[in-house]
């Protein structure tokens, strides 16, 4: 048993069985909100993250906060789902994999070789899609920003005072409506523009752009 104030980690490779966290205890960098008992590996539910945290090769994290100061790295086979980034918090998705991730205002996701997420909501954040990087449902809005340096990001929606800003890498199927903007210095293809939507082809290549009344390019 961990108890509030208590400290394990646990290395890649490593197998926890029959352990019980109380509240307030800390496991691999996760101070947990809740009592949880692991029976195999690592699987985390509600827990925030003030310093550095790592999910790492069969390793699970659910409803994760990360608290400014604080970084949370998914490498190998790790998954995460439901984590929430705030304001001067950093998750990276390096090898692993995550799924219904928000990032609020001047939070950061960084997304890098091997690394693959899907259903981010960027609420002011920014997500940072690096060569070999995937993102799939990307939604930026209100001063969220995809920044992509390589890699490739498809269905993104752009929605009103969302960006996009394409260095390099791919992008697929994005849709950009009212008050949204991408700007392209590499390849784009298949975007959709409603209304007050607006992409800058600044250099690079724009395929298949489908802009319907009130869309600009």
């Amino acid at each position: 048993t961990i108890s509030s104030g208590g400290s394990l980690t646990v290395e890649p490779g490593g197998v926890l069985s029959n352990t019980s966290i109380s509240s307030g205890g800390t496991i691999n960098g996760f101070t947990l909100a809740q009592n949880i008992s692991c029976a195999s590996g690592i699987n985390i539910w509600n827990a925030t993250v003030a310093g550095e945290a790592r999910v790492t090769s069969d390793q699970a994290a659910t409803g994760i906060t990360v608290l400014t100061g604080g970084a949370m790295r998914v490498e190998e086979s790790g998954f995460t789902s439901m984590t929430t980034v705030r304001t001067g918090g950093v998750l990276e998705v390096a090898g692993g994999k995550a799924v219904l991730t928000t990032v609020l205002v001047d939070g950061t996701m960084i997304v890098s070789s091997g690394g693959s997420t899907s259903s981010a909501t960027l609420s002011g954040g920014v997500m940072s899609l690096g060569s070999g990087g995937i993102a799939d449902w990307t939604e930026a809005h209100t001063g969220g920003r995809v920044v992509l340096s390589g890699g490739t990001a498809r269905n993104t929606q752009v929605e009103s005072g969302g960006s996009v800003t394409m260095l390099d890498g791919i992008a697929m199927a994005t849709e950009i409506s009212a008050g949204g903007v991408m700007e392209n210095f590499a390849t784009v293809n298949f975007t959709i523009l409603s209304s007050g939507g607006v992409l800058v082809v600044s250099s690079g290549h724009a395929n298949g752009a489908i802009v319907y009344s009130g869309g600009m390019v």
